[in-house]
């Protein structure tokens, strides 16, 4: 017997995963489908309202993702620096970037300010082709762009404006660095610091030096609606070594699996008033918090804490409380919308249709 429950404990273990992936990818084809019945159901009526269905459709789908995100995996949330204010801001968001789970923090950030339907992402132009979901992150008003962000310059700026001209609640998340930094990836830190040396910036260890195409395109269309820049930056526990050698972040089944304890999110918040106008002064001020946020990291990593400061800059260690029932009730809500697909042969074979006819269309189209 305790060999028996000891193998049950490494399969558990190993494929604590499965149970995550099997729900958000198993709700797609009825997301997809609601969404594109509202986006009929909508069309007679002005922009916004369509846009506020969906922000409330998405807003339930990535409360679900918070669910697996924070109350399965068990990982905590650790905030240091300035607090999120409560109420509602239009906000950029500006983070550096790792692996995909970068991704869902912006979720935990926004659902603890009321505005987890409301974010918005500046991607690269391959996610487009991601079945169902790439097709649809258009639809909701994210942004795909090149990895050259220039030659996309004026429709980021114009898609951008739209935010401004609706009076549509948002934050939009950019990820400067265009890429996921990899402590592994030695050519790529290389040519980071040499594209530093070249142009005389300060060389960066811990994060790659920002392309700033897209923070300076937010800056021009938002920089009188957006209310402030959340200046975020994340580390993970369990990345350095007893040499306190920082190692590879988790992977999205890592963190499932529970192979990573704790998230630590730094924020500074900068309202938009303490912005530069100028464009030369708005990328020293982005290549000056990349230095900032490599100073953090490497603190950070050598002692896997942001508690203990050199300067006066004291940081203050909160874990803050989530609407834990609003995310378990959008579980359920989508537990319980399985139930007319797969009650009858009829509702399986729509959904089996809409997953592979949806996915197929959506990448064609993209």
């Amino acid at each position: 017997m305790p060999v028996m429950l000891l193998l049950l404990s490494h399969l558990i273990s190993r494929l604590g995963w499965v149970p995550t992936a099997a729900a958000l990818v198993g709700c797609s084809p009825q997301y997809f489908l609601a969404h594109l019945l509202w986006r009929a159901i909508s069309l007679p009526f002005p922009r916004r309202v369509y846009e506020r269905g969906d922000e409330i459709m998405y807003g339930l789908y990535q409360s679900m993702v918070i669910f697996f995100f924070e109350a399965y995996s068990g990982v905590e949330f650790v905030f240091h620096g300035d607090p999120m204010p409560e109420h509602k801001e239009n906000v950029i968001y500006m983070a550096n970037h790792q692996c995909t789970v970068d991704w869902l923090l912006v979720d935990s950030l926004a659902i603890r300010q009321g505005m987890v339907g409301n974010i918005r992402y500046i991607l690269k132009s391959s996610l487009k082709r991601i079945p169902l979901y790439g097709w649809y992150f258009k639809q909701h008003g994210c942004i795909y762009i090149k990895r050259k962000a220039s030659e996309d310059e004026d429709t980021m700026k114009r898609s951008l404006l739209r935010f401004s001209a609706n009076q549509t609640p948002m934050w939009i998340v950019v990820f400067p660095e265009g890429t996921r930094f990899n402590i592994e990836r030695k050519d790529m830190i290389a040519k980071s610091q040499k594209y530093a040396a070249d142009h005389n910036l300060v060389p960066l260890d811990n994060v790659l030096i920002p392309k700033t195409k897209a923070m300076e395109a937010c800056f021009d269309a938002l920089y009188d609606y957006a209310d402030a820049v959340y200046d975020v930056t994340v580390a993970y526990t369990g990345q350095s070594d007893e040499n306190q050698e920082r190692g590879l972040p988790p992977s999205m089944p890592d963190l499932m699996n529970w192979k990573c304890r704790e998230v630590h999110i730094h924020l500074q918040r900068i309202p938009m008033n303490e912005i530069p106008t100028d464009k030369e002064a708005q990328i020293q001020w982005i290549h000056q918090q990349f230095i900032k946020k490599d100073k953090l990291l490497k603190r950070f990593y050598s002692k896997e804490s942001w508690h203990e400061f050199e300067d006066d800059d004291v940081i203050c260690k909160r874990r803050l409380p989530y609407p834990k029932w609003h995310v378990i009730g959008s579980v359920c809500l989508f537990a319980l919308s399985f139930i007319p697909f797969f009650a009858t042969s009829r509702g399986r074979s729509v959904y089996f249709l809409t997953a592979m006819i949806g996915g197929i269309a959506t990448v064609v189209l993209s």
